[in-house]
């Protein structure tokens, strides 16, 4: 890179202030969120304000000798997430201007605000310094990034006491650390610390915090009062377990977060086949302890009926599995609850993760619903019929009735019982959520939610809910902020990409909608329901031709694999080919397919709502 104009961290150009010492950019004293690459590209650019700074030297300086890395399309989405932060636009620059085929030009004035110890000239360094103040990215990042830019959005949360809490009315459970001496027998603590999990959950009057968020802090040595305070937790419960042959045994301890108090520790043991009872009573025993004047009407009674132990492993497999989500990961899930029901056909909760496998297939659009959704209503009905006392299976019958069923009212029955059975559920309150900001229930939405985010801090897919949520009430810049804060946590997660694009869309931002879109398309290896919003950018945007073969590829993937009618008219809706839109509409309500739950609030459907058969529609879907 040429030698800088000058060598200090900290500048300042328009409303805004850098300052790469600590990677923050700043907006009239408000912070903006940016992650690493584009902060690099914005510290090359202010280091030579209006001159030439050519893509070669860009990529030099931020991906040196990767060459396994997309450097075209990861700078443009770079410059793009930029030029987003600073409200700037390429086709009336105010920042950063662009030299077409040659680089990028920074237009404003830059004055150096304090002297320091130098720009960082290189991507490494700035990761370096960045990652130094985060030892772990997802409960920090989260708890601090995502649930702040929640709470800001919503205008709502709570202040947390200075001073410990007088009794406990949130709880962690980290991961059990598996103590056997084989690894096998990992899936045997993850079990157990999500049966815990559910369990604890079960009481009213404790918040718990869900299995996704704590995974994070396997194996990690941090302090309990810094793992309390990202997580928002009065106190945490630690442990182990030890398989010997077919004995079990479970050593755990409650500890006060803020002050690292140790306020109880037992051991329990049973036999392997008893694994249920020994976890129900290891979470009644906690129960006790945190709340002496527990109201015992409010605590569910553990289940101890005996589970075969092959069986409870494969259901474990199956949820671990279930819930990174992904078409492999869904298919193989089905196959491991099909395992466990196999073993043991009266195992309730087998049939209830039979059932949310199959949802998540239909939702996602790897099985036909019209095959997959009958099978996953009569496994989530007999799993009520072994145990009517599943939030689980509640929740999974109210997923299918307002995805595929339009049934809005059933949906709203069937989630208000599992939020009674296991009011810590996240699942259920991210769901339901989800569906009401469709409904244009926006701040019921917000509170439902807020709710998911507080139980479940480091969970994408709540971020994508919220940012979709927002999208949804027209709230375009907080959807923009709230995606790519989840976007700061997995840069390739494919539904917040896409969501993000459509916001684009809407905002009629053409490079920011097609890079994201791009981008979800690439990693999701051109996945229908990725295709399906691309091929509308490129149509709104102008290029007919691009809309055209995506069109033609959704058809040629049609032969091998399902392909939505919401697919077909997301594109016919980007060509502004009504007819054919309203036709494959018209086929997807027939079907009850997803997504149509939004139709009265989503922003890509305003060109419909004028035609006479928009009311036809609704009225498929209950919607009128």
């Amino acid at each position: 890179m040429r030698e800088a104009t000058h060598t200090d961290d900290v500048v300042r150009f328009g409303v805004f202030r850098a300052d790469f010492r600590t990677g923050e950019l700043r907006r009239q004293g408000v912070p903006i969120r940016l992650q690493d690459k584009p902060l690099q590209v914005l510290a090359a650019l202010v280091e030579c304000p209006g001159e030439l700074v050519t893509r070669d030297e860009l990529r030099q300086r931020l991906w040196g000798d990767q060459t396994f890395v997309d450097f075209e399309r990861s700078l443009n989405i770079a410059i793009a997430k930029l030029r987003t932060a600073l409200g700037d636009s390429a086709d009336s620059p105010r920042f950063i201007e662009t030299l077409p085929r040659r680089g990028y030009r920074f237009v404003a004035p830059v004055t150096v605000d304090t002297p320091g110890a130098g720009i960082p000239d290189s991507g490494q360094t700035m990761a370096t310094r960045r990652s130094a103040r985060r030892p772990m990215l997802i409960g920090a990042l989260t708890a601090a990034g995502l649930a702040a830019v929640v709470a800001v959005v919503f205008t709502v949360g709570k202040q947390r006491p200075a001073s410990g809490p007088s009794r406990v009315e949130s709880l962690a459970v980290l991961p059990l650390e598996n103590l056997s001496g084989d690894p096998d027998q990992e899936y045997l603590a993850d079990g157990i610390t999500d049966a815990l999990i559910t369990e604890l959950g079960k009481r009213h009057t404790v918040r718990v915090i869900s299995r996704t968020s704590i995974l994070p802090y396997k194996g990690a040595r941090k302090s309990l009062p810094d793992i309390g305070r990202e997580l928002g937790v009065d106190a945490v419960v630690e442990g182990s377990i030890v398989r010997s042959g077919d004995r079990i045994r479970i050593t755990a301890q409650l500890v006060e977060a803020p002050s690292d108090r140790h306020l109880w520790a037992q051991a329990f043991e049973r036999d392997v086949h008893d694994v249920v009872a020994l976890y129900g009573e290891v979470a009644e025993a906690i129960g006790n302890e945190i709340h002496a004047n527990i109201d015992r009407t409010e605590a569910v009674a553990v289940r101890a009926r005996p589970v075969d132990p092959e069986a409870w492993a494969s259901y474990v497999r199956g949820r671990y599995l279930w819930e990174r989500q992904g078409a492999e990961n869904l298919l193989k899930a089905r196959d491991y609850f099909k395992q466990a029901i196999d073993r043991q056909p009266d195992y309730a909760l087998a049939y209830a993760g039979l059932a949310d496998a199959y949802l998540l297939l239909a939702e996602n659009r790897v099985l036909d619903p019209t095959e997959a959704v009958p099978k996953g209503k009569e496994a989530a009905l007999k799993a009520l019929a072994l145990d009517g006392l599943l939030a689980e299976a509640y929740t999974s019958l109210a997923g299918i009735a307002c995805t595929f069923e339009a049934d809005w009212s059933g949906a709203e029955r069937a989630y208000k019982r599992a939020f009674e059975l296991n009011p810590s559920y996240a699942i259920a309150h991210q769901w339901w959520g989800s569906t009401l900001a469709g409904l244009g229930r926006h701040a019921e939405a917000a509170l439902e939610l807020r709710r998911a985010l507080e139980l479940n801090p480091a969970s994408l897919r709540v971020g994508q809910s919220t940012g979709r949520a927002l999208y949804l009430a027209r709230r375009y810049t907080q959807a923009v902020e709230t995606y790519n804060k989840t976007l700061e946590l997995d840069p390739n997660f494919v539904p917040a990409l896409t969501g993000l694009g459509r916001v684009y869309i809407a905002l009629g931002r053409k490079e920011q909608a097609l890079a994201e879109l791009e981008h979800a398309a690439t990693i999701s290896h051109r996945a229908p329901a990725s295709l399906g919003p691309l091929g509308q950018a490129y149509g709104l945007f102008g290029d007919r031709s691009q809309a055209l073969t995506i069109l033609a590829e959704l058809k040629d993937l049609s032969a091998h694999a399902y392909v939505s009618p919401l697919d077909y008219a997301d594109v016919y809706l980007g060509l502004r080919d009504n007819d054919r839109a309203f036709g494959e509409l018209h086929r997807a309500a027939e079907h009850r397919l997803a997504s149509l739950g939004a139709l009265k609030t989503s922003v890509e459907f305003d060109p419909l709502r004028t035609d006479p058969r928009f009311a036809d529609l609704l009225r498929l879907v209950n919607l009128n």
